[in-house]
């Protein structure tokens, strides 16, 4: 692949990611109000001149496909998206909201004015995407209901369990105890067989069971967590002998027994 290939798909990774951590909050809409606003109204400030070079610097620096190369490989990619589109957004949002609030006479005015910019551009109902859950950990009670019951039944012993993509993301979280084949999105696979297992188990009950089989005798897994498993699929699981000790919400707990 040429230089101006992996350039320019760097550069789609960078708009890819930049527009998932906006997700579908409006915390762009005052960076760019902000960033209009000092422009206009405070372009002769010293320190307004600072806040913008950095602004400026930030997204140059986030979107530029070598720098963003040579920071996934310092840093990881997941900590630079987390942390490296906050450069260029925060301070100029701040400082355009305090040079703006610094217009307003009355203190209680200015007090309303934050609270309505707040609940208008960042706001979002508590409701919405969220559910109440009932475990210290704060994980989906799906994954608490499930470790539970592998933790009963292996009575301290060292397990390995594997399960779908949402699962792998929480387990460790609730119980870090407990080995994985692979992580989150399956970072971090330890073997080429817990390929074949995420790939399984992610389309469950539509999965390749033969192939899951295949797999799974391979990798040194003690519990499976098979999402809304078919008759089909726990007879094939018996095979390399699975079987089925309980359900957590919609997934089945499957324990390897002894030979």
């Amino acid at each position: 692949m040429s230089l101006v290939m992996k350039s320019f798909e760097a550069l789609k990774e960078c708009v890819r990611i930049w527009n998932k951590y906006w997700g579908t909050g409006w915390a762009l809409i005052p960076f760019l109000v902000g960033a209009a606003f000092l422009l206009v109204f405070r372009r002769k400030d010293k320190e307004v001149k600072n806040i913008l070079l950095v602004a400026v610097s930030g997204v140059f620096v986030f979107f530029f496909p070598l720098s963003a190369k040579l920071m996934w490989k310092f840093i990881g990619m997941d900590v630079y998206w987390r942390v490296l589109w906050i450069v260029p957004v925060i301070p100029l949002t701040a400082c355009a909201a305090v040079h703006a609030l610094r217009g307003v006479g009355r203190r209680n005015v200015r007090f309303i004015v934050l609270i309505i910019m707040l609940i208008v551009f960042t706001g979002k109902d508590f409701r919405s995407g969220y559910v109440r859950v009932h475990n210290p950990q704060q994980v989906p009670d799906t994954v608490a209901a499930a470790v539970d019951l592998i933790n009963e039944d292996r009575a301290g012993k060292d397990v390995m369990v594997a399960g779908d993509d949402f699962l792998a993301s929480y387990i460790r979280v609730y119980d870090p105890s407990i080995r994985q084949p692979y992580g989150r999105a399956m970072r971090y696979v330890i073997s080429i067989p817990g390929i074949g297992i995420y790939q399984g188990l992610q389309k469950a009950p539509d999965c390749n069971y033969a192939r899951l089989v295949k797999y799974t005798s391979r990798e040194d897994c003690d519990y499976l967590l098979v999402s809304k498993i078919t008759q089909e699929g726990e007879e094939w699981l018996k095979k390399i002998n699975y079987e089925k000790i309980g359900e957590a919400g919609n997934y089945a707990v499957m324990k390897r027994m002894s030979e």
